[in-house]
């Protein structure tokens, strides 16, 4: 009892010394209590001394900033310019709509008549009626910081609405009759697909540009119950969890977006996926040459072809058949990013490494933190399986992997033991060298 206690009492003080940055010593018993108020900070010191919270209190106290979290990075960025982005963004009338009140009372009762229709025409399916008080989603945006303009990433959570359920239920209904032909699942498949094809022709991946919001919302509606089952009431609850969701922005005015879908809806990856697939299967069975290699993960498409002619006509096509704007990306010095992987087509065969975005600072969960050993030994076990994943085993043996993300370790200062990283590699190496053969 007595060695568990002083344990307990030496955890406490190596935070409260690194809290405060010096030495602190825990008094006797007699003493009651420690007065933390009494310690003093100096600059050198401390994490929020007098000057850093004066700042603080500032930033916070501005009403013509808002301090964010970048798109895809764990960047900090702080904008005087988020109204009017926003304003930009909600000022699209073809979108979105202003209300004057909130209509949630009335979704409500909306939405528990249709899921009592739903209940009552569809046999084999059933929903729960909405019961409880709920509040509108709420919009922000992520700034996409490593593009030109720095426009905004715009999201709604969803989590408080009144229809989160039913769409998270909704979801699960038309996903398994999704096609997927030409779709990827993750970057794993990916990486395997490659290892089964040889190169050839021109590499090239394009790209739906702001899929989510340019959905063409009552179109993508049908095409998914032309996918699994054509029913009024179907239809009309997924409207009722789209175009009927009300929503606040910053200034707490009141939204619906009666257009696209929102990132953050449980049914935004279904929509955007159902479009693209819809789309895909249209145009590539009327291609006199298909391409040699087409996949795609939900907007972005990786192909191989024959000639830039009949690249430029599979994104025509797409453009015209989807209603959405196509971009394209050659690959450069015959090497072409793809999610996470660079693929190179140097020789026939295609080559896979690992592919950082500009948007990745390198920085991860320290090692000397007070997180969870379990947590440190899984960040350690993704990077060296995400290595070994997306590079040739017969490349990149146990010791390199531990030495590249070595030198990762020490160039970034996480802390990381060095006999962890060695061990974990060599695990990794040998569970792949196994699934190799």
């Amino acid at each position: 009892m007595a060695s568990h206690f002083q344990v307990g009492r030496t955890r406490i003080l190596k935070k409260l010394n690194r809290l405060y940055g010096g030495s602190l010593a825990i008094p006797k018993p007699s003493d009651s209590f420690v007065n933390l108020s009494s310690v003093v900070l100096s600059d050198a010191q401390g994490i929020l001394f007098p000057r850093l919270r004066e700042a603080s209190q500032q930033l916070r106290d501005n009403e013509h900033i808002i301090i964010r979290k970048a798109n895809k990075s764990n960047t900090i960025v702080i904008l005087d310019f988020f109204l009017d982005k926003r304003n930009n963004l909600l000022g699209d009338l073809s979108k979105f709509k202003p209300l004057s009140g909130n209509p949630t009372v009335k979704l409500k009762s909306k939405v528990n008549s249709l899921i009592h229709a739903a209940n009552a025409v569809i046999g084999d399916l059933e929903f729960n009626s909405i019961t409880g008080d709920f509040a509108p989603s709420y919009f922000y945006g992520n700034v996409k910081s490593h593009k030109e303009s720095n426009p905004l990433r715009p999201i709604i959570s969803q989590i408080s609405i009144i229809t989160y359920s039913l769409a998270k239920r909704l979801n699960q209904i038309p996903t398994p009759y999704i096609p997927t032909t030409h779709s990827l699942k993750s970057t794993d498949e990916f990486v395997d697909i490659l290892k089964c094809n040889k190169h050839t022709g021109i590499l090239a991946s394009l790209n739906a540009e702001s899929l989510f919001s340019h959905v063409p919302l009552i179109r993508i509606i049908d095409i998914i119950l032309n996918f699994t089952y054509c029913n009024p009431v179907l239809k009309d609850m997924l409207l009722a969890c789209t175009s009927g969701a009300p929503f606040k922005c910053p200034l707490d005015n009141l939204y619906i977006q009666t257009d696209g879908v929102a990132m953050g809806s449980p049914l935004g990856v279904l929509f955007a996926q159902a479009i693209m697939v819809h789309v895909e299967e249209e145009v590539i069975s009327n291609l006199p040459i298909k391409p040699t290699l087409y996949r795609s993960y939900i907007d972005y498409i990786f192909g191989c072809v024959n000639d830039l002619c009949l690249l430029e006509k599979d994104r025509s096509n797409l453009q015209e058949v989807s209603g959405l704007k196509i971009s394209v990306e050659l690959n450069n010095n015959n090497k072409l990013p793809f999610l996470d992987v660079l693929v190179d087509t140097s020789s026939n065969d295609f080559i896979t490494s690992v592919y950082h975005k500009p948007t990745i600072t390198g920085k991860c969960m320290n090692g000397e933190s007070e997180c969870m050993v379990e947590n440190k030994r899984g960040v350690i076990k993704a990077y060296v399986r995400r290595a070994f994943k997306a590079e040739e085993v017969a490349r990149l043996n146990g010791c390199e992997g531990g030495r590249r993300l070595q030198e990762a370790n020490n160039s970034n200062r996480l802390g990381l033991p060095c006999h962890w990283i060695k061990l974990m590699a060599c695990q990794v190496y040998v569970c792949f060298t196994v699934y190799a053969t």
